[in-house]
C-alpha cells in the first residue's frame, strides 16, 4: 500500500502544487523573502472524523514598507493571501474570496479553482468582507491573534453553488523563533510489524509551550508533522498522553492521513472505538535526566489512511512504544521541577539544561531551562 500511495502521490503532485502566477485571479507572489515566520495550530475538519488537531504548521508573512501584507499557507497547499495592515490599530485584513489554488479531484477530472474565505459557522457558507487578525507589538516582536472560534475554509464553485472543500477553526499563532528556542530531542523506540520494518530506535524533536508537549516525527511517513501531548495524573503517578485523531498530512486531494490510536485487525482496517489516545506511564531516570514513558503492549498508534470515499485502513501501526523525554521538557509542561520521583530525588539541584537537554552546573552564554523556566545567560 505504501508504494502504491507514493506513486499515486507523484501522479497527482502537478495537480495540487502551488498555482502559477499566470493564472487569472491568483495573488502574485511577493518579492523577496518573508519578513516574519509563525507556527499555526488549528483544528481541521476531515470527512466523518469531524474536527481534529492540526499542529504547528509554518506560516509566512510578508510585511511591506506600505500597507500591503501577504500571508502564505494559512490552510493548505502554500497559496498566498493578500491583505492590508493598519499600523495604528494593528489590524490585518484579508479579503474573502481570494483564489489560492487549482485542484484536480482524481485523474482525468476537471481542474477546480479553490477559493479562501472566512466561514459563517451558523450557515456554513463563505462570508463577505474581510477576515481580520490582530497584531500587537511586545518586546519588539509581533504577536498575532485571531478572534476566538474563528472558522475559515477553502471552497470551489460547481453548478453555481459554493462547495466546501476544507474547513478549519480556532487558529493559534506562535512566533517560530520563540517556539524553536525551546526545542530539544527525545529518544523514541517502537515496533512496526505491519510492513515488516521491525524495531526502530530514533531521535525525534520535542518542545513544551504553555503546558503542552509537542513531538515532531512520531509517524515516520510524515516526519515533519507535529503531534501534541500532555502530562496527566495516572493512578498516583504521571503519564504522557497523546490524544487520538491528530492530522498528519495528505498525499492527494482525496486521501489524508491521521494519527490515531486503536487496535489492529487481520485485514488492517481501523478499530478505534473507545480509544481517546495513547497513554504512556512515566518514570524518572536520575542517571539520564529523562522520563521513560512506556505504552502498554496491547495499545497501538499509527497513521490512518483516510479516503474521501469513506475507505479507511492502517498505513502504519506502531506497538511497544517508548519515549524518553528530557526532564526540562516535562518540567516546562507541568510547572513542576520533577514529577513522579522518589522523595530522595526531589531535592532542589543547581542543574541547567541546554536546548538539547544536556545538564550543566556552570552554564555559559546561551538559552537554558532551569526549574522549568527559560533562562538566558549573558
Amino acid at each position: 500500500m505504501r508504494l502504491f500511495t507514493f506513486l499515486w502521490a507523484l501522479l497527482l503532485l502537478p495537480a495540487i502544487g502551488m498555482a502559477q502566477s499566470g493564472n487569472e485571479g491568483f495573488v502574485e507572489p511577493p518579492a523577496g523573502e518573508p519578513t516574519d515566520y509563525y507556527y499555526l495550530s488549528d483544528e481541521l475538519r476531515l470527512h466523518d472524523f469531524g474536527f481534529m488537531a492540526r499542529n504547528v504548521r509554518e506560516i509566512q508573512f510578508y510585511f511591506t514598507d506600505g500597507n500591503d501584507v501577504y500571508m502564505r499557507d494559512l490552510i493548505d497547499y502554500g497559496g498566498y493571501l493578500k491583505g492590508t495592515f493598519d499600523k495604528i490599530s494593528g489590524k490585518l485584513s484579508f479579503p474573502n474570496g481570494q483564489a489560492v489554488e487549482q485542484v484536480q479531484f482524481g485523474v482525468g477530472s476537471k481542474m477546480q479553482t479553490i477559493f479562501f474565505a472566512e466561514l459563517d459557522p451558523v450557515t456554513n457558507t463563505p462570508m463577505a468582507g474581510n477576515m481580520t487578525l490582530q497584531v500587537k507589538e511586545q518586546g519588539g516582536r509581533k504577536v498575532i491573534s485571531a478572534t476566538p472560534g474563528m472558522e475559515y475554509a477553502l471552497y470551489y464553485v460547481k453548478d453555481g453553488k459554493n462547495i466546501l472543500y476544507k474547513q478549519a477553526r480556532n487558529p493559534s499563532f506562535v512566533e517560530k523563533s520563540v517556539f524553536d528556542s525551546f526545542s530539544g530531542s527525545a529518544r523514541y523506540t517502537y515496533t512496526d510489524n505491519l510492513y515488516g520494518s521491525g524495531n526502530a530506535d530514533r531521535s525525534i524533536t520535542c518542545t513544551a509551550v504553555d503546558r503542552t508537549i509537542f513531538l515532531k516525527g512520531l509517524e515516520e511517513l510524515f516526519g515533519d508533522a507535529w503531534a501534541h501531548a500532555t502530562v496527566i495524573d495516572d493512578n498516583g503517578g504521571r503519564a504522557l498522553f497523546i490524544p487520538t485523531n491528530q492530522y498528519l498530512g495528505n498525499y492527494s486531494a482525496v486521501e489524508d492521513f491521521v494519527l490515531v490510536s486503536g487496535a489492529a485487525t487481520s485485514d488492517h482496517s481501523l478499530n478505534t472505538e473507545g480509544y481517546t489516545g495513547l497513554k504512556l506511564p512515566m518514570a524518572f531516570d536520575a542517571g539520564s535526566k529523562t522520563y521513560k514513558c512506556v505504552a502498554d503492549k496491547k495499545d497501538f498508534f499509527g497513521a490512518a489512511d483516510v479516503h474521501a470515499n469513506g475507505k479507511r485502513e492502517w498505513a502504519t501501526i506502531y506497538e511497544n512504544v517508548v519515549i524518553y523525554l528530557p526532564e526540562n521538557i516535562v518540567g516546562t509542561a507541568t510547572g513542576v521541577k520533577r514529577v513522579n520521583a522518589s522523595a530522595g530525588t526531589k531535592a532542589a539541584d543547581n542543574l541547567y539544561y541546554d536546548l538539547q537537554g544536556r545538564a550543566t552546573t556552570a552554564p555559559v552564554r546561551g538559552v537554558y531551562i532551569h526549574g522549568g523556566k527559560k533562562v538566558v545567560v549573558k
